[in-house]
């Protein structure tokens, strides 16, 4: 809604209620007027005028009290048609300020600035589409879970002793009358399209209609006492706009955008932009992650994403000027011991960097951020322990990560058709990415050509482009089961199924499920309607890339540090860091020892930070005594380096790996890939 859409509205509303104030003003007046006149006319007691004028006015007319003159009963007339004129106009008024749509969007505006007012260190969302739906829709999803987790608390506390139908009342008024404050109730939405704010109200998130361009909109949004602002337009022009209004507005805010374009990354950064996400590289990333580490990916998910249970999760602790831990050796903390089994995950330095293994002669400095995983029962008793008494205090960066656009990986020779088929046919346990859509594109920007990778394509200037690159290369159609046969399906670990044509994903999924009933199977979705069609066909994983990239922006605006660590260990190029998996089978060396024999950080530059157990429950910051059982999967922070070294390390045999990555047979099969 623009500033005269605005005002239009704002002067509607004033003529409604002037209109109101009229209609009652005149009713005062017709009713003095008739109880003098009745007083005068027909000479009655001022009781009775009143009781006159009353049931005439009110159309009731009782007939106990009448005029008795012809001048009182033509007054009586006139009395009447007044009062029905009055009556009616102010009906009309009133109808008007209840039911009419600008009307109610006003006042709907009211009181979403007032509910404003009363922010303090809240998130902005701005803009409109796929980004801005699944982004309102999580958070009111986690929102309800954290609120149906506090319910089951207050059960546990004050109704464990009473019979079931007792502790059902007491859940569901718990529920009701909830007041724990989540993430949801910190966030004001701006968008210029009115039906998208009102889908957004509907579910309870306060939304604001306007230009976020401008600066009256984004002062009515709190922008001044706001921690910080996520940018999702559909143009990276008006993202632009909208970064330097609001750098302008408050230069402390930190602010989080979706790009389109990564060449426009710099600009942003200068204009004041502090995080960028590329929607297609995000859901690239998380789509090879789903693929080729499905551990790992499950790791991180559970512990960032998911909130359907009391589990384990990441927590960010600052170290203040004022914290008792600053100066501590980390094992004079003993989060462990006094935490439930509270691990340190990793410390973000004050430079940026992350360290993620630590002695015990390692002490925390200020300025720095602890990541510290817990269960959510000990969050509480951590944050007091870090801080005691702390009340909210910003936390400001001392750096800022630059946007690098790395380059295409390349091999250091190209690949021929022959010598790529050649190499395939040799090839076992190895990988297959369907190409032919962006996020594939993307995908096989962050793939390494030496690995085992065989890449399929109907594009002969594609394949020519990626043999150039170094990949193994099948031209030809991905839904052919010659094509599949050529690419080694038989044999292969995982296929990565994303086109860009959704009745070929479908296709290709049934045809490689068919082929190879172990494989693992990953694709994407870009409707929400596609999930279950591709699941059915027989993927284990589905992801869509829009719901993929708003989840990483809003971890990126509300958990910052959480998700630079991400960025930093998965598979980073940059920084030389990767998080991998190691299958653990019963030849094994690894296999009935334990994490502190392994000596892995000494001689891989690794540390273990998690385990999936045979029963696919998962081991979180292991501790050093944890004696590795075969069928374990082991999650490993090491340098790409070293990575290779490792995973022969854990196998025993260069060549050795493991027979399936799909989860293993009779767990819980996911509905969706983890977010």
């Amino acid at each position: 809604m623009g500033l005269g859409a605005t005002n239009d509205t704002m002067n509607s509303y004033t003529e409604t209620r002037r209109q109101i104030r009229t209609a009652l003003i005149v009713f005062l007046v017709v009713l003095v007027v008739g109880i003098s006149g009745f007083m005068l006319i027909e000479r009655m007691s001022l009781l009775d005028a009143v009781w006159l004028t009353i049931v005439t006015l009110a159309t009731v007319g009782y007939g106990d009290i009448v005029p008795q003159t012809d001048l009182g009963r033509l007054f009586t007339i006139i009395m009447l048609l007044t009062g029905l004129g009055v009556f009616a106009f102010a009906v009309q008024a009133f109808l008007t300020l209840l039911f009419s749509p600008d009307l109610i969007r006003f006042r709907q505006q009211a009181r979403t600035t007032r509910l404003v007012t009363k922010l303090r260190q809240h998130f902005i969302i701005v803009g409109q589409g796929d980004l801005v739906d699944h982004a309102v829709e999580s958070l009111v999803k986690r929102a309800a879970i954290r609120r149906a987790v506090q319910a089951r608390r207050t059960v546990q506390r004050i109704g464990w002793v009473l019979p079931p139908r007792a502790q059902r009342f007491i859940y569901k008024t718990a529920l009701k009358f909830s007041r724990h404050t989540t993430v949801a109730d910190l966030v004001v939405c701006v968008t210029q399209d009115p039906e998208t704010a009102s889908g957004i109200r509907a579910l309870g998130i306060l939304a604001i209609e306007g230009d976020p361009n401008d600066d009256e909109i984004l002062a009515r949004a709190g922008i001044g006492e706001a921690q910080a602002l996520m940018v999702m337009e559909d143009s990276d022009t008006d993202t632009l706009l909208t970064v330097l209004t609001a750098n302008v507005c408050n230069p402390n805010l930190m602010i989080t955008a979706a790009v389109q374009d990564n060449r426009l990354s710099h600009k942003l950064m200068r204009a004041g932009a502090n995080h960028l996400i590329d929607p297609a590289e995000v859901a690239a990333q998380f789509l090879n992650n789903v693929t080729f580490r499905p551990a790992v990916n499950e790791f991180f998910s559970s512990i960032l994403f998911e909130q359907e249970t009391e589990g384990w999760h990441v927590l960010q602790v600052f170290m203040y000027d004022d914290s008792p831990w600053i100066g501590r050796p980390v094992s004079d903390l003993d989060l462990n011991g006094r935490f439930d089994g509270a691990g340190l995950l990793a410390v973000r330095r004050a430079d940026g960097s992350y360290a993620y293994y630590f002695t015990p002669d390692d002490v925390f400095e200020e300025d720095e951020v602890v990541l510290v995983i817990a269960q959510e029962d000990a969050i509480p008793a951590i944050l007091r322990d870090s801080r005691p008494g702390q009340t909210y205090r910003a936390y400001g960066n001392t750096w800022q990560r630059l946007v690098s656009l790395e380059p295409q990986t390349r091999a250091d020779s190209p690949m021929t058709a022959d010598r790529a088929a050649q190499s395939i046919a040799q090839l076992r346990n190895h990988f297959i990415i369907g190409a032919g859509g962006q996020v594939a594109a993307s995908a096989l920007d962050r793939l390494a050509p030496e690995r085992p990778f065989v890449v399929i394509t109907s594009d002969p200037i594609e394949a020519a482009a990626l043999l150039g690159r170094g990949f193994r290369v099948v031209e030809g159609n991905l839904t052919e089961e010659s094509t599949l046969k050529r690419a080694g399906i038989e044999r292969a670990l995982a296929i990565m199924v994303a086109t860009d044509d959704r009745a070929a994903n479908v296709m290709a999924v049934l045809t490689s499920r068919t082929l190879n009933r172990q494989i693992l199977i990953s694709s994407v979705a870009e409707a929400d309607d596609m999930v279950a069609k591709l699941q059915r066909a027989g993927a284990d994983r589905v992801i869509n890339p829009a719901r993929i990239a708003s989840q990483f922006l809003l971890l990126a605006t509300t958990r910052p540090v959480i998700s630079d660590f991400m960025n930093y260990v998965l598979y980073n190029r940059a920084t030389g860091i990767e998080t991998t998996e190691l299958y653990i089978e019963a030849s094994s060396p690894w296999a009935g020892g334990s994490i502190a024999e392994l000596q892995v950080w000494h001689d891989y530059d690794a540390r273990i930070i998690g385990v999936r157990r045979p029963d696919t429950a998962m081991t979180y910051s292991p501790a050093e005594s944890y004696i590795i059982q075969p069928g374990d999967v082991v999650i490993a922070i090491t340098t790409m380096q070293k990575s290779d070294p490792l995973r022969d390390f854990a196998y025993g045999e260069a060549q050795r790996r493991p027979q399936t990555l799909r989860t293993p047979l009779g767990a819980a099969r996911p509905r969706q890939a983890r977010l």
